[in-house]
């Protein structure tokens, strides 16, 4: 089983973007029609996702061998993202899934995780300013003075806790100037 992630032209996980399980043997579709539109109900009845992706799920078999769920909407706030290299789906017995001609029993498989990427990103640089620390304004870049930026969007402050400030060590890792500020 193979599991691809297609956010169209954008960065982020939303509206009309598309879930693809492929799976490596023809399958039964669980008694489903090919090209007929399933409701969230049905989708999640036959397939656990390891986050949930939106409020409303369509899902359609293409074939004996891939499910497609196309995402109407965005995760609610808060909800945990499907991050390449963590995000998996599992299918569920009473769902079932089978072997086309079926030979066995329900299916209980667990695909690999997510791999490949979400598209270029659309975070950008907005302003980049300098503010003058104490005790005198100068210059030059000097202890306490201020170097801002802000983004176009919020943005996850790359795993950093958003309470406190960064060392020079991790803004080093983060951020490359094009002059040595300290």
């Amino acid at each position: 089983e193979d599991v691809v992630v297609s956010t169209g032209n954008h960065s982020y996980v939303g509206y009309g973007d598309t879930v693809t399980l492929r799976f490596d043997v023809p399958t039964d579709r669980a008694g489903y029609v090919v090209n007929t539109s399933l409701d969230t109900q049905e989708v999640l009845a036959m397939f656990n996702l390891s986050v949930s992706l939106a409020p409303v799920l369509v899902g359609s078999w293409q074939d004996d061998q891939t499910f497609t769920i196309t995402l109407h909407g965005r995760p609610a706030t808060g909800d945990r993202l499907p991050y390449i290299g963590e995000f998996f789906v599992r299918v569920k017995p009473e769902g079932r899934l089978r072997l086309n001609p079926p030979t066995s029993g329900p299916t209980d498989t667990v695909s690999p995780t997510l791999t490949g990427g979400f598209g270029p990103s659309l975070l950008f640089l907005r302003l980049l300013s300098a503010e003058d620390g104490p005790p005198e304004p100068d210059p030059i870049f000097n202890e306490l003075d201020t170097i801002t930026l802000v983004f176009t969007a919020p943005t996850n402050r790359a795993g950093y806790p958003p309470e406190g400030n960064l060392t020079k060590q991790d803004v080093d890792h983060l951020i490359v100037f094009s002059d040595e500020i300290g």
